[in-house]
């Protein structure tokens, strides 16, 4: 094993082998727990705001995946919270819709009645051309977009899902 130089400082004082690895331990807990602070916080902050759809579901997914790797998963149904209280008045109405259904939807299964619902939208509107509709129509052929998001076991959710409500 090898130590960086910029690690050197920090444990040049070590007594022995021991105190270096738990002076580096304690270095990398405070790190970790900082970093996951920040992940957090910048989880629960997110908003859609002017990102297009699919961006803003990829965002949190990442954010979600980041705390996952520093051994602080979020909980699927958090997840679904968050997405939805980060996607503003304008989905306002999709958002009771989760609400009142019988079962809670995990993460793949929201982004799965998101498309629904605006696919939906988008047919019986004249606005089919919208930069969120390419997302849409993109994610309903074969491995698309939808398809891309993992479930924190590494599962794929691919194109069949079932749904209770």
């Amino acid at each position: 094993m090898s130590v960086s130089d910029s690690m050197i400082v920090h444990i040049q004082d070590a007594k022995s082998p021991k105190q270096a690895w738990d002076t580096l331990v304690k270095m990398y807990n405070t790190n970790t727990q900082a970093r996951k602070m920040q992940l957090k916080q910048e989880l629960h902050n997110l908003q859609k705001n002017k990102m297009n759809i699919s961006d803003y579901f990829i965002k949190v997914k990442n954010l979600a995946d980041a705390l996952a790797s520093i051994g602080a998963p979020v909980d699927d149904e958090d997840l679904v919270v968050v997405t939805l209280n980060g996607l503003g008045k304008d989905y306002s109405h999709f958002r009771t819709s989760i609400a009142v259904r019988k079962t809670f939807p995990n993460f793949q299964d929201l982004i799965t009645l998101f498309i629904s619902e605006k696919m939906r939208v988008v047919g019986t509107s004249s606005k089919g051309g919208s930069q969120e509709s390419v997302f849409y129509s993109n994610s309903s052929r074969g491995r698309g977009a939808k398809t891309s998001f993992r479930s924190r076991h590494g599962n794929s959710h691919g194109g069949h899902h079932q749904h209770e409500g």
